[in-house]
């Protein structure tokens, strides 16, 4: 190991404390009441069913809320027990500290992850009681010990509330989100343009000089106005302006225009 500071020492994670092996539960002994039987499916969370052994029960292999468990074989983990008490099945360490608890916690995972390179088996892992015990590790005096826990905690609680808003940035995101759709698919359709008949229209304004200028109703061009606003020279459709005589005369295009310029465009 590196030059520690001052005050600490090189230990191995036998000496911190003692290590109780679970006990091995036939299926005969198995009941409906009773103790829980912890196993490691109970500790990863891969399995929330529990067998349950209702007899008498030595005091090491019972394991009381918040003890401290280390699961070894299968998979390497410490953890934290939160659930009733209850029975401890084998291949599980239950934690008898020499130190400061919170600290051996974090020095067990420690330890842990730096066993979990160099195992035995590929798909279930596992590490025997004796290389268990002779992992090496480095201890702190106990004030640096504490002083170590307060900051890690006060890290974890941070990264919680870091989740936790998170989490709740998620759930108005997606509130959001199925509100714009819903108002999206919930949006009355356009109203229809109102129907305007064409005599409504406003006719536009001739460009023709002459034809701005005010006229008695039988000038050329005001007499039939049904005439006036339809192609010049019909006539097939208006038999009045098919008469005999020069073309200007059967048009009545008023003077000043040319031929079409001084009638309203048709509608």
């Amino acid at each position: 190991m590196s030059e520690l500071p001052n005050g600490w020492v090189d230990v191995t994670v036998g000496e911190l404390g003692e290590y109780i092996n679970g006990r091995g539960f036939k299926k005969t002994e198995w009941s409906t009441s009773g103790r829980p039987i912890i196993r490691i499916q109970n500790l990863t969370g891969s399995g929330s069913s529990f067998n349950y052994f209702d007899g008498p029960l030595e005091e090491r292999y019972i394991v009381s809320p918040g003890s401290l468990l280390v699961s070894w074989a299968a998979t390497l983990g410490v953890y934290r027990w939160t659930g009733p008490e209850g029975a401890l099945n084998q291949h599980i360490f239950r934690v008898r500290s020499f130190i400061d608890e919170g600290f051996h916690r974090y020095l067990l995972q420690d330890a842990v992850d730096l066993m979990q390179g160099n195992t035995h088996g590929s798909g279930m892992v596992h590490i025997t009681r004796g290389r268990f015990d002779e992992t090496p590790v480095s201890l702190p005096p106990i004030a640096e010990q504490d002083r170590i826990v307060t900051a890690i905690e006060e890290a974890f609680s941070k990264l919680d509330a870091g989740e936790a808003g998170l989490r709740t940035v998620r759930q108005l995101l997606k509130r959001m989100r199925e509100a714009v759709l819903a108002a999206a698919s919930c949006r009355p359709p356009r109203p229809p343009r109102p129907h305007r008949h064409p005599r409504h229209r406003t006719p536009r304004r001739s460009r023709c000089p002459a034809a701005r200028e005010p006229r008695p109703w039988n000038a050329p061009g005001v007499m039939g106005m049904g005439v006036a606003r339809r192609r010049v020279g019909d006539r097939r459709r208006h038999p009045e302006t098919a008469q005999e005589g020069p073309a200007d005369e059967r048009t009545s295009i008023p003077p000043g225009c040319e031929r079409g310029e001084g009638f309203s465009r048709p509608l």
